[in-house]
Parts: C-alpha cells; sequence; structure tokens
C-alpha cells in the first residue's frame, strides 16, 4: 500500500493513499490538538470547538446547511476529541470528492462560531457529560486517568467538566483555534478511490489557510514510587474496575512486543483473562485490556465490570495472571496466535478507506516516520519471547500499577483490596 506526502507553500501537508477495488474515498484532516493542549479553565474547549466547527459558515449558515450536502449523496461525515488529536472527516463516493473537500475547508476555515449556536451547543454537551456520569463503565475511565496524570491535561475528562462548558465565549473559541488551528500543524489525508485532480482541488481549498502555532503540550510527569487505589463509590449492581501499569511512549521500539503482550492478556476472547476471569470462573461479562500511548507516555490497562461479591477474588486473578506473564511470559503458540491474530486484524481494518487514512494519517501526524501495513506486519513477525518478558518485566511493577473503581465497593472490600496490591 503505497503512500504520497506533499506540502503546500502555507506548510500544509497532503497524504495520499490510493486503494484500488473500491468507489469511495475518504478525505480526512487531522490537526494536532486536543484535551492535553488545554489550560484549566478551558477543559473542554477541544472538545467543544469540534462541535462548533459543524454549527454554520458564512457560506452554509447553519448545521443543516453543512450535512445536508453530504446526506444528499449519501456519504458520511463525522469527527472525533482525543488528548493529542482532532479529526474530521467525510467519506463519499469518489464522484463526490469535490463536494466533500469543500464542505471541509469550508467548515474548518470559515465558521462563524456564534453566540447563539454556542449556548445551544452548551446544553448538549452538558447532557453528554452526564451521559458519561451515569455510564459507570465509562466513567471508570476518566477516574483512572485522573489517578494516574492527576490534575494535569492529561488527567482532565476529554469533554471537560460543566463548569468550564458553561463559562466558554465566542473569543475563546477564536483565540484557541488562531492558536492551534494551523496549517502547518495539521494534516489533510484522502484514501481510497482518489481522483486524478485531487492534490489541485485540495490545493484551491486549503491554500488560503494561513496562521501559525503558538501553543504547545506540557510534558508529562511519569513517576511513582507505590501502587495506587482510587474509589468512587456510586450505587449499581456491578463495580466497575480499570487496574493498570504505567507503560511506553507511542514510538518506543517495544511497542510491538507490548502490542503482542496485551493480546495474550485481554486482547481477545481466547485471552488468558478473558478465559481465567471469564469462562471459568464466571466473575465479570467484560472483560478486556488496552494499551493507550502517548507522544512520551502510556498506560496499559484491563477493565472489567464484576458481580461485587467477587471484586477481590477478580483484582486477585488479575494481578495473579500479571505476575504470571511478567514471569514466565507467553508460550510458544500463544506468541504465535497472537501475532497472526494482529496481523489478521490489520488486513481486515484495511479493507475500508476510512480505515486507511485514520491509520496512515495518525502516523504522520504524531510520529517521526510512517510504517507500512507489510512493515508492521514484520516488526510484528521479528518479535521474540524474550522481547515480550522484558518489556512485561519493566512494566509490571509495583511501583506503577494504578486501580480506579467506580460502584457500592465497601470499606472492607477496599482495605482488602489495598492489601493486595500493597502486597504486590
Amino acid at each position: 500500500m503505497r503512500y504520497s506526502l506533499s506540502t503546500l507553500p502555507n506548510h500544509l501537508r497532503l497524504l495520499t493513499v490510493p486503494v484500488s477495488g473500491i468507489d469511495s474515498v475518504t478525505i480526512l484532516v487531522l490537526v494536532k490538538t486536543g484535551s492535553r493542549y488545554e489550560k484549566n479553565l478551558e477543559n473542554g474547549i477541544a472538545h467543544f470547538t469540534e462541535h462548533m466547527f459543524f454549527k454554520g459558515t458564512e457560506k452554509r449558515p447553519t448545521a443543516l446547511d453543512i450535512t445536508k450536502e453530504i446526506d444528499a449523496v449519501g456519504g458520511v461525515m463525522n469527527a472525533f476529541t482525543a488528548e493529542e488529536y482532532t479529526g474530521y472527516y467525510t467519506k463519499v463516493a469518489s464522484k463526490e470528492f469535490n463536494r466533500g473537500v469543500d464542505v471541509l475547508s469550508d467548515m474548518l476555515l470559515h465558521s462563524t462560531f456564534e453566540a447563539a449556536e454556542i449556548e445551544r451547543e452548551a446544553g448538549v454537551i452538558i447532557e453528554e457529560i452526564n451521559m458519561v456520569e451515569d455510564i459507570p463503565q465509562r466513567k471508570v475511565v476518566d477516574v483512572f486517568k485522573q489517578l494516574v496524570y492527576g490534575d494535569t491535561p492529561l488527567g482532565r475528562p476529554v469533554g471537560g467538566v460543566k463548569k468550564t462548558v458553561r463559562e466558554m465565549q465566542r473569543e475563546d473559541f477564536l483565540a484557541y483555534c488562531a492558536s492551534l488551528y494551523t496549517p502547518e500543524n495539521a494534516l489533510v489525508v484522502v484514501s481510497g478511490n482518489i481522483p486524478k485532480t485531487a492534490v489541485s482541488s485540495l490545493q484551491t481549498a486549503f491554500g488560503s489557510w494561513t496562521g501559525k502555532r503558538d501553543r504547545h503540550a506540557l510534558n508529562q510527569n511519569d513517576t511513582q514510587a507505590r501502587p495506587v487505589l482510587k474509589v468512587l463509590r456510586r450505587p449499581g449492581e456491578q463495580a466497575h474496575l480499570v487496574l493498570g501499569f504505567r507503560s511506553i511512549r507511542r514510538e518506543d521500539p517495544r511497542r510491538f512486543p507490548l502490542a503482542i503482550l496485551n493480546t495474550i492478556m485481554g486482547g481477545n476472547m481466547s485471552s488468558r483473562l478473558f478465559l481465567e476471569i471469564r469462562e471459568k470462573r464466571g466473575l465479570a461479562y467484560a472483560i478486556s485490556s488496552s494499551q493507550e500511548p502517548f507522544t512520551d507516555v502510556g498506560v496499559w490497562a484491563v477493565y472489567a465490570g464484576v458481580d461485587l461479591k467477587k471484586l477481590v477474588e477478580c483484582v486477585t486473578v488479575m494481578l495473579s495472571e500479571c505476575a504470571r506473564m511478567r514471569d514466565a511470559g507467553p508460550t510458544e503458540e500463544e506468541l504465535h496466535r497472537a501475532k497472526e491474530y494482529l496481523k489478521g486484524r490489520l488486513t481486515l481494518r484495511l479493507e475500508d478507506s476510512e480505515e486507511v487514512a485514520s491509520f496512515f494519517g495518525m502516523q504522520a501526524l504524531l510520529d517521526k516516520t510512517i510504517e507500512t501495513p507489510d512493515e508492521i506486519m514484520h516488526e510484528i513477525d521479528m518479535v521474540r519471547h524474550q522481547d515480550i518478558q522484558k518489556v512485561s518485566a519493566m512494566m509490571i511493577q509495583p511501583e506503577r500499577l494504578n486501580v480506579a473503581m467506580v460502584g457500592p465497593v465497601s470499606k472492607g472490600q477496599e482495605k482488602e483490596i489495598w492489601t493486595k496490591l500493597s502486597s504486590f
């Protein structure tokens, strides 16, 4: 899968990735911004800004004027905000490429940020915050992030808090966009059945984009001396928990052994934790593990929704399985299965132009180099048993251990779990 990367005179980078055999095309605009770039009193502005780009431009004054253009040709359009990036995309039939480019560029370069729309959308976002508060399996992730990263941009919720969202004004959005929504801080990705005139169309649409970035993310402290436990007591039928370890950054050479470790531990339905906790013991319905790497730090964590009566047993099993991986590593059969799983999932993912855009775009935005699918599969194949043992021996240590819980956890259970963490 070949890609081409070029730069316009205004320093905006264009990344094109042709995909044969399909009639769709995805246009994705990525900006190197997110909740990590926020000041304390503007927590949530990255996410709020994403919403506001859909609310009207000079050419398309209302949200309906924007969405109906893509709906009219059966396309899809959406956006997303995370800690270190924000993205806006549309996926349309290849013949509608110019329409998609025109809508996206109009949104990002000419949004009006009307005060009435800001006030109205603040109510929508507050309801989104309320929704997260009412979904413990999502709330526990925010509790875990705050536990690991504290009162820093990485430790705060991406969606913000009600107080900051209510107080945001038009001038705040304009200043935020001026500092980060600049061509040198952005990337346009096109994947799929790309028209021959694509680059010239993008140059016409985005060539007038100006500005210079004047805001950067703060360095994140990643030190810890002992295990940490945080419990948020809420009524409910389950306890929701995230048990995780401080891990490695995005471009760490050990990311491929960690990906294989994650697959073996909790990445699929044949993983150790799924089999031991759900299938053998019936302790949880939902059990999975994941890795979340940022540009300078990262965490590897396990999530479970657990029967209250079985909470202590579930934590005990999690710790035991983590220690077993650290001390003995995977079997050769597990190693082989995990490699084939990761390569198979990557193959399936890249059958869609939207996924191809994300795959290449995230690397171009956040990493120093872009690796093709073949190169990544080769890296996966090169991982050996000792590589996984090394990364697990580094990561699965008491001074890196953090546990967050949401639910009606008793003080007795909290004390018992703390005792187990302290002796890990």
